[in-house]
């Protein structure tokens, strides 16, 4: 039980007997004995102002204590959060890695299905190429019949009465020109080969004539060669002027430039270029 020093003391202060038994119980003097109770109650009053400062302190920190434990909680909730977010992420991560490693597959699929489509486009080129030249030889097979069966047509400008020596006897000529030593093995080839070579006669004299033609889709300048070469071949074998033509459906200027260079008379579809005259008018 707490006691009230200060009531206590004014009781005493009141009752003289009461203090004089106290003094006797405690074997002091008056004065000493209310001195002490005074300086008693003194100590309890700043005892209490300390206890009271202390229960305000002790509030403020249970106070203290409260918020703190709040905020504890509200980090906690945080951390909570955070947590579930991090798993979230690492779901998703997971989930972005297996579509990711998806996707890696299905691009080596892709990939796998583009290199045989590749391989496939290139047998296609492979054939479609084939087929080209195998066109273009057929066209080139079919323009070289025409002008061997229409030469005397086509050429009516280089001579007149024209007729297609056969390879029989193209090769009865050759044989016979090297035989005399007039040409070699391989000159001999290289003419039996012409692809049309004619007799005729020109149409200003009327002289004989032999005429070496070279037929090409497009003109080339060695079909221009080829043409100029086997006509000076020829003219060692027969005793007539050998005229060198080059044929075609195309005849580029450059071309036409060098055969009439060479000499040699180009025909594009049924227009012929002598060597004297205007490449512009020819190729208009």
């Amino acid at each position: 039980m707490a006691i009230d020093v200060s009531a206590l003391v004014r009781a005493l202060a009141q009752d003289p007997a009461q203090r004089s038994a106290l003094r006797e119980a405690l074997g002091i003097a008056d004065v000493d004995l209310l001195g002490a109770l005074k300086r008693l109650a003194d100590a309890q009053g700043r005892t209490e102002d300390r206890l009271d400062r202390l229960g305000q302190r002790v509030e403020e920190l249970a106070h203290a204590q409260t918020r703190t434990e709040a905020r504890v909680e509200e980090l906690a909730q945080a951390q909570a959060r955070t947590e579930a977010r991090v798993e979230e992420l690492a779901q998703a991560q997971a989930r972005t890695e297996a579509r990711l490693d998806e996707l890696s597959k299905r691009v080596a699929q892709l990939a796998a299905q583009m290199s045989e489509l590749a391989s496939t486009v290139a047998g296609l080129l492979d054939v479609s190429a084939g087929l080209v030249d195998r066109m273009g030889e057929f066209a080139g097979h079919d323009l070289e019949r025409r002008y061997r069966e229409r030469g005397p047509a086509y050429l009516l400008r280089l001579a007149r009465r024209l007729e297609l020596i056969d390879s029989q006897a193209l090769a009865v000529m050759v044989d016979d020109a090297q035989l005399d030593e007039r040409i070699t093995q391989l000159e001999a080839e290289s003419l039996m080969v012409a692809d049309a070579v004619f007799r005729g006669r020109l149409r200003d004299t009327g002289e004989p004539v032999h005429v070496v033609l070279e037929v090409s889709m497009t003109v080339a300048r060695h079909d221009v060669r080829r043409a100029r070469e086997r006509a000076d071949l020829l003219a060692r074998l027969v005793e007539t002027p050998v005229l060198a033509a080059v044929a075609g459906d195309h005849v580029p200027e450059p071309v036409a430039v060098a055969a009439q260079d060479a000499e040699v008379w180009c025909v594009r579809r049924g227009r012929v270029l002598a060597p004297t005259d205007d490449v512009d008018d020819f190729l208009g």
